[in-house]
């Protein structure tokens, strides 16, 4: 008898987005993570404004993922000077808070 692989799903990591990588034809997209990209990466986590609930900045793991929609046009680009350059797009709740606890994603 075999196991068959239940298959994960991937989320955005972003307060109250419900997008997971099954949905449509919004994509995930990984946190930058190659050497040269260190602001770029620093730039998301910023943008993405989480801390953990110990008060302790929050870092995105392997498994981390941003969607789509959190970019202009819905797609992410690697022109600095283009807007969806960073992620600006977010849930109403980033507009009345400052950070967004861990346990609150």
């Amino acid at each position: 008898r075999t196991k068959t692989k239940r298959k994960t799903y991937r989320y955005c990591c972003v307060k109250n987005c419900h997008i997971n990588e099954g949905l449509g034809n919004v994509k995930l997209h990984r946190f930058p993570s190659q050497p040269w990209d260190k602001e770029l990466r620093k730039e998301w986590i910023s943008a993405v404004r989480r801390v953990n609930t110990d008060g302790s900045e929050w870092v995105p793991n392997s498994s981390s993922r941003i969607c789509s929609e959190r970019f202009v046009n819905n797609a992410k680009s690697n022109i600095a000077a283009h807007p969806a350059y960073l992620p600006t797009l977010f849930p109403a709740v980033y507009k009345r808070g400052s950070v967004i606890l861990q346990d609150q994603a």
